[in-house]
Protein backbone atom coordinates (compact mmCIF):
# COMPACT_ATOMS: atom_id res chain seq x y z
CA UNK A 1 0.00 0.00 0.00
CA UNK A 2 1.39 3.35 -1.10
CA UNK A 3 1.10 7.01 1.22
CA UNK A 4 2.74 9.51 3.28
CA UNK A 5 4.68 8.44 6.50
CA UNK A 6 3.57 10.24 9.10
CA UNK A 7 6.59 9.03 11.59
CA UNK A 8 8.56 12.75 10.82
CA UNK A 9 4.59 14.18 12.27
CA UNK A 10 5.30 12.27 15.36
CA UNK A 11 9.10 13.90 15.23
CA UNK A 12 7.48 17.45 15.10
CA UNK A 13 9.67 17.50 11.79
CA UNK A 14 5.78 17.92 9.69
CA UNK A 15 5.07 21.12 8.46
CA UNK A 16 1.49 22.06 8.43
CA UNK A 17 0.04 23.82 6.18
CA UNK A 18 -3.36 24.94 4.75
CA UNK A 19 -6.01 22.66 4.27
CA UNK A 20 -9.43 23.17 1.36
CA UNK A 21 -12.20 21.42 0.86
CA UNK A 22 -14.93 21.98 -1.45
CA UNK A 23 -18.68 20.42 -2.02
CA UNK A 24 -21.28 22.40 -4.18
CA UNK A 25 -23.16 23.75 -1.03
CA UNK A 26 -19.55 25.32 0.33
CA UNK A 27 -15.74 25.96 0.38
CA UNK A 28 -13.69 25.55 3.25
CA UNK A 29 -10.14 26.70 4.31
CA UNK A 30 -8.16 25.45 7.85
CA UNK A 31 -4.71 27.30 8.38
CA UNK A 32 -1.82 26.03 10.09
CA UNK A 33 -2.46 28.43 12.62
CA UNK A 34 -5.54 26.73 13.70
CA UNK A 35 -8.55 28.84 12.00
CA UNK A 36 -11.36 27.49 9.75
CA UNK A 37 -13.30 29.44 7.18
CA UNK A 38 -16.57 27.97 5.88
CA UNK A 39 -17.79 30.20 2.68
CA UNK A 40 -21.51 28.69 1.24
CA UNK A 41 -21.24 28.47 -2.17
CA UNK A 42 -25.04 30.16 -3.92
CA UNK A 43 -26.73 26.56 -3.58
CA UNK A 44 -25.62 26.55 -0.34
CA UNK A 45 -27.18 29.84 0.47
CA UNK A 46 -30.34 28.95 -1.09
CA UNK A 47 -30.69 25.36 -0.69
CA UNK A 48 -29.77 25.16 3.19
CA UNK A 49 -29.49 28.77 4.26
CA UNK A 50 -25.36 28.29 5.01
CA UNK A 51 -23.59 31.51 5.72
CA UNK A 52 -20.29 32.36 6.04
CA UNK A 53 -18.90 30.99 9.11
CA UNK A 54 -14.66 30.95 11.15
CA UNK A 55 -14.03 29.06 13.91
CA UNK A 56 -10.27 29.36 16.33
CA UNK A 57 -10.42 25.09 16.28
CA UNK A 58 -7.62 25.78 19.36
CA UNK A 59 -10.34 27.37 21.43
CA UNK A 60 -13.49 25.95 19.77
CA UNK A 61 -12.44 23.03 18.40
CA UNK A 62 -15.87 21.53 17.97
CA UNK A 63 -16.81 24.94 16.00
CA UNK A 64 -19.89 25.44 18.08
CA UNK A 65 -19.08 29.61 18.13
CA UNK A 66 -18.82 31.21 14.94
CA UNK A 67 -16.74 34.20 15.33
CA UNK A 68 -16.96 35.47 11.18
CA UNK A 69 -19.07 38.61 12.98
CA UNK A 70 -16.35 39.71 15.42
CA UNK A 71 -13.24 39.57 12.50
CA UNK A 72 -14.45 40.72 9.40
CA UNK A 73 -10.67 41.25 8.14
CA UNK A 74 -9.35 37.97 8.99
CA UNK A 75 -13.23 36.32 6.92
CA UNK A 76 -11.33 39.33 3.92
CA UNK A 77 -7.98 37.96 3.98
CA UNK A 78 -9.14 34.10 4.47
CA UNK A 79 -11.49 33.98 1.96
CA UNK A 80 -8.81 35.44 -0.77
CA UNK A 81 -6.82 32.73 0.27
CA UNK A 82 -9.18 30.36 -0.02
CA UNK A 83 -10.32 31.65 -3.67
CA UNK A 84 -6.65 31.38 -4.62
CA UNK A 85 -6.30 27.70 -3.39
CA UNK A 86 -9.29 27.24 -5.47
CA UNK A 87 -8.41 28.43 -8.45
CA UNK A 88 -4.71 26.86 -7.90
CA UNK A 89 -6.90 23.21 -7.65
CA UNK A 90 -7.11 21.81 -4.37
CA UNK A 91 -4.76 18.99 -5.08
CA UNK A 92 -3.22 17.01 -7.89
CA UNK A 93 -5.66 13.99 -9.21
CA UNK A 94 -3.41 11.22 -9.47
CA UNK A 95 -5.64 8.76 -10.17
CA UNK A 96 -10.01 8.27 -11.04
CA UNK A 97 -11.30 6.35 -8.33
CA UNK A 98 -13.84 3.91 -9.92
CA UNK A 99 -17.04 3.36 -7.72
CA UNK A 100 -19.72 2.35 -7.97
CA UNK A 101 -23.33 3.60 -9.05
CA UNK A 102 -25.01 2.86 -5.58
CA UNK A 103 -21.54 4.82 -4.17
CA UNK A 104 -21.84 7.82 -6.63
CA UNK A 105 -25.46 8.33 -5.96
CA UNK A 106 -24.71 8.56 -2.20
CA UNK A 107 -21.56 10.90 -2.28
CA UNK A 108 -23.91 13.32 -4.95
CA UNK A 109 -26.91 13.13 -2.48
CA UNK A 110 -23.73 14.48 0.37
CA UNK A 111 -22.39 17.09 -2.48
CA UNK A 112 -19.20 15.24 -2.69
CA UNK A 113 -19.36 14.44 -6.42
CA UNK A 114 -20.84 17.27 -8.66
CA UNK A 115 -24.53 15.92 -10.05
CA UNK A 116 -23.74 17.60 -13.63
CA UNK A 117 -26.13 20.31 -13.01
CA UNK A 118 -24.99 24.10 -13.85
CA UNK A 119 -26.45 27.21 -12.94
CA UNK A 120 -26.94 29.40 -15.66
CA UNK A 121 -29.30 31.99 -14.15
CA UNK A 122 -26.85 34.96 -14.22
CA UNK A 123 -26.10 33.86 -17.72
CA UNK A 124 -30.06 34.37 -18.42
CA UNK A 125 -29.93 37.51 -17.17
CA UNK A 126 -26.89 39.14 -18.49
CA UNK A 127 -28.09 41.91 -21.15
CA UNK A 128 -31.60 41.89 -18.85
CA UNK A 129 -32.91 45.72 -18.41
CA UNK A 130 -32.92 46.90 -14.55
CA UNK A 131 -36.88 46.77 -14.31
CA UNK A 132 -36.80 43.40 -15.53
CA UNK A 133 -33.95 42.32 -12.67
CA UNK A 134 -36.04 44.02 -10.25
CA UNK A 135 -38.86 42.16 -11.44
CA UNK A 136 -37.12 38.81 -11.14
CA UNK A 137 -35.37 39.67 -7.45
CA UNK A 138 -38.52 40.49 -5.69
CA UNK A 139 -40.37 37.70 -7.31
CA UNK A 140 -40.83 35.15 -4.44
CA UNK A 141 -41.87 32.18 -6.90
CA UNK A 142 -38.61 32.77 -8.89
CA UNK A 143 -36.07 30.29 -7.24
CA UNK A 144 -33.59 31.63 -4.76
CA UNK A 145 -30.87 31.50 -7.23
CA UNK A 146 -32.38 33.19 -9.95
CA UNK A 147 -33.41 35.88 -7.85
CA UNK A 148 -29.77 36.25 -6.26
CA UNK A 149 -28.21 36.32 -9.44
CA UNK A 150 -30.83 39.34 -10.56
CA UNK A 151 -29.87 40.68 -7.23
CA UNK A 152 -26.56 41.05 -7.58
CA UNK A 153 -26.33 42.46 -11.44
CA UNK A 154 -28.04 44.88 -9.68
CA UNK A 155 -26.00 46.04 -7.32
CA UNK A 156 -23.94 47.69 -10.17
CA UNK A 157 -26.65 49.70 -11.50
CA UNK A 158 -28.67 52.86 -10.56
CA UNK A 159 -32.27 52.75 -9.64
CA UNK A 160 -35.08 54.59 -10.16
CA UNK A 161 -37.24 55.36 -6.81
CA UNK A 162 -39.74 52.74 -7.84
CA UNK A 163 -37.04 50.05 -8.50
CA UNK A 164 -35.73 51.05 -4.61
CA UNK A 165 -39.23 51.07 -3.07
CA UNK A 166 -39.90 47.47 -4.66
CA UNK A 167 -36.42 46.46 -3.11
CA UNK A 168 -37.59 48.01 0.36
CA UNK A 169 -40.75 45.99 0.53
CA UNK A 170 -39.32 42.85 -0.60
CA UNK A 171 -36.37 42.65 1.90
CA UNK A 172 -39.33 43.21 4.79
CA UNK A 173 -40.56 39.72 3.72
CA UNK A 174 -37.03 38.09 2.46
CA UNK A 175 -36.28 34.64 3.77
CA UNK A 176 -32.79 34.06 1.82
CA UNK A 177 -30.13 35.86 4.07
CA UNK A 178 -27.98 35.98 0.35
CA UNK A 179 -30.58 37.85 -1.01
CA UNK A 180 -31.34 40.36 2.13
CA UNK A 181 -27.56 41.24 1.78
CA UNK A 182 -27.52 41.48 -1.64
CA UNK A 183 -30.57 43.98 -1.20
CA UNK A 184 -28.98 46.07 1.71
CA UNK A 185 -25.74 46.76 -0.52
CA UNK A 186 -28.16 47.77 -3.76
CA UNK A 187 -29.98 50.16 -1.24
CA UNK A 188 -27.04 51.47 0.33
CA UNK A 189 -24.93 51.73 -2.58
Amino acid sequence: MHGTSLFEALDGGWEKTDAVARTRFCSSLRTADGMKLIVPTDLGMCQLGLEVELYNLAEDPEERRSIAADHPDLVERMTFRLEQRLAEGIGPMERHVQMSRDMHIRLEALGYVDNGVVDVSAERLVGSGVNELVRVAVDQRQTCLMRLAAARLLERATLDERSRQLLVDCLANERFVAIKESIRRILEG
